[in-house]
Parts: C-alpha cells; sequence; structure tokens
C-alpha cells in the first residue's frame, strides 16, 4: 500500500474538519492525520491502492476542492 500524507493547513480547518468537508463535497474517502497522533495535526492520510483512472479522479477532486478552499 502507499499513503500520502498531504499538509492541508492551508484550508484553515482543523484536520478532521477537512477530511469531513472533503468527504461530503468531492465524495472522497480521506483520514485526518490526527488518527495516527498529535503531529498528524494539519495533514490527511491518503491510500493510493487503486488503479490509475481511480487515482487520477482522486487527485481531480482532491484539486477542486484545494481551489474551492485553499486561502
Amino acid at each position: 500500500t502507499f499513503f500520502i500524507f498531504p499538509n492541508v493547513a492551508c484550508f484553515g480547518m482543523k484536520s478532521l474538519d477537512v477530511a469531513l468537508e472533503m468527504i461530503k463535497e468531492e465524495g472522497l474517502k480521506v483520514l485526518p492525520g490526527t488518527e495516527f497522533g498529535e503531529a498528524g495535526e494539519g495533514y490527511l492520510r491518503l491510500s493510493v491502492t487503486a488503479k490509475w483512472d481511480k487515482v487520477k479522479e482522486g487527485l481531480e477532486r482532491f484539486k477542486r476542492f484545494a481551489d474551492k478552499h485553499s486561502r
């Protein structure tokens, strides 16, 4: 399994809130970094194990969310 741990502090929300909004707005199943300890605040954990077309679609959704919420 491959994981990506992007910094999402630029959204101005706690990691849990970013994760919940991504699920709600884009249907992305992500985990807040805080699931892995306090040092994970400001990060998400993404699993990248699907076929390339699904990974690409997920990245496009992530970008769409980022474009709406970046400060």
